[in-house]
């Protein structure tokens, strides 16, 4: 059976990457915010169902056009991050106001959904690691 040769899509993990990451986190959180105020000015249950449709819908066509592409692009993959994280902060703030729940309690159910898909993709693909 021929074993299928996959392209790095990803940057290199520098320090350079990570304050791009916490730049676009930053990104997410002002967007978010900015988007659903400047639209929500009439109706805000609008405004923040715009700011979802647009971030989600943004995210989704640049991550479909970097899983596609045959390398990494930056114009692909850091859109998909800045836009992941306006849809990310958005929709956690979302569950929050409309659930009532506390801030300790959202960030324990986001802890648990992230160990969760943690140990899945550790799972699936714990066979091709190489440590």
């Amino acid at each position: 059976m021929k074993h299928r040769v996959l392209e790095n899509k990803v940057p290199e993990i520098t320090a350079l990457f990570w304050v791009s990451k916490l730049i676009s986190t930053m990104l997410g959180e002002s967007a978010s915010d900015f988007s659903s105020q400047i639209f929500g000015q009439q109706n805000q249950s609008l405004g923040e169902l715009f700011t979802v449709g647009w971030s989600l819908s943004l995210f989704l066509i640049f991550l479909y056009l970097q899983m596609w592409a045959d390398k990494y692009q930056p114009i692909f993959y850091w859109n998909s991050v800045g836009l992941l994280a306006v849809f990310g902060t958005f929709s956690a703030d979302t569950l929050k106001s409309l659930t009532g729940l506390h801030y300790a309690e959202t960030t324990l159910i986001f802890f648990v959904l992230m160990l969760g898909f943690f140990i899945a993709w550790y799972v699936t693909v714990k066979g091709s690691l190489k440590m």
